[in-house]
């Protein structure tokens, strides 16, 4: 199953959306 996840960076406020598997 595929999906997109997300990382959060609280230190620049940013989201990082990489895929797995």
């Amino acid at each position: 199953m595929q999906k997109w996840c997300y990382l959060l960076d609280f230190e620049d406020s940013r989201i990082f959306p990489f895929f797995v598997f």
